[in-house]
């Protein structure tokens, strides 16, 4: 991937919900590398959502410092992302019924007249 990114930095992040009605937000962006000397910024987001406290953390026996270890091993580069376009869909603003008829799956805003 890093020298996909070195060829052309820009990247697309498509994130959707699990359950019907549909949800999902699109981000397209530049990315640029982020130094992250001893992987200080990467184990601070890390814990945030793998801490045990966390309502992020599903996984009841999960051993943060054997994860830890493991997780900067693999190595890891960190990017940020600066968004040029941001688009989004939630299905529940339109009421029962309203997916039908709009037409179906991947019915966006615009095509609903709401962009």
């Amino acid at each position: 991937m890093q020298s996909r990114l070195k060829r052309g930095p820009y990247v697309s992040v498509h994130l959707m919900n699990q359950t019907y009605p549909p949800m999902w937000v699109r981000i397209e962006g530049a990315v640029e590398r982020v130094e992250d000397p001893g992987f200080v910024r990467t184990l601070r987001i890390m814990r945030r959502y793998m801490d045990p406290s966390s309502s992020a953390q599903t996984i009841k026996s999960f051993d943060m410092e054997t994860f830890e270890g493991s997780y900067v091993r693999a190595g890891r580069t960190m990017y940020r992302l600066r968004p040029d376009v941001i688009r989004s869909h939630d299905a529940h603003k339109y009421g029962d019924g309203a997916h039908e008829q709009m037409g179906g799956a991947g019915a966006s805003d615009s095509r609903a007249g709401l962009n």
